[in-house]
């Protein structure tokens, strides 16, 4: 299959990159600035990378009409960005407009990136004080409706995948385990929530 990967230069596009091309499978990973971690395959025959926003993915393809379109980008997923409003708002537009991409050029399945967290919202919004993770959480459910809405519209075939915490090589320090690790390692004071939300680890191979 001809597949692109939108979003390819980060943790969880990095393995699903490498387990496409291992299953001989023709990617084009979409990155915006820099490749990442994938500048270590850049050996395979059957990888393209593509540098440029999303919005220039058309030109860059040159007709190409691909079978499926992993939309994996998403800035601001871990981290203070989680925080940030405007940025899960524009995070938001980029899967909507996606999907419009991957329409226009043919392709005929869109997959996306979602979260565990979206079954937590309603608790969320029900606090009375604020929860840093809100508005990160508020985007992906909302993108969630949004694209399934828009996928009936437009008639291409939709899947929404929600997980939570893969784990394995270049996950960001910020998150769960690593952190926890790092502090346990360095007898450093750990500080944790309730443990009363959706929680479960994957593997991020298994994942990809």
């Amino acid at each position: 299959m001809k597949v692109i990967v939108n979003g390819a230069s980060g943790y969880i596009g990095y393995h699903l990159v490498n387990s496409l091309l291992k299953n001989n499978h023709e990617v084009y990973a979409i990155c915006r600035s820099n490749t990442g971690h994938l500048k270590d395959m850049e050996l395979f025959d059957n990888l393209h990378i593509i540098i440029t926003e999303q919005s220039g993915v058309v030109e860059k393809l040159h007709k190409v009409v691909p079978d499926v379109w992993y939309q994996l980008a998403w800035e601001g997923a871990c981290g203070e960005g989680r925080s940030n409003p405007e940025l899960q708002i524009k995070n938001e537009m980029l899967s909507v407009n996606a999907m419009k991409i991957a329409k226009q050029i043919g392709c005929c399945k869109i997959i996306y990136a979602g979260t565990v967290y979206e079954n937590i919202l309603d608790a969320i919004l029900e606090k009375e004080v604020f929860y840093k993770n809100s508005f990160y959480i508020i985007s992906k459910k909302h993108a969630h409706e949004m694209t399934y809405q828009l996928s009936k519209k437009l008639c291409i075939d939709y899947v929404w995948c929600t997980f939570c915490h893969p784990v394995g090589k270049y996950m960001s320090e910020k998150q769960l385990l690593p952190y926890a690790v790092k502090c346990f390692l360095n007898n450093q004071p750990t500080e944790f929530g309730s443990c009363s939300q959706y929680f479960d680890v994957i593997s991020v191979e298994d994942l990809s």
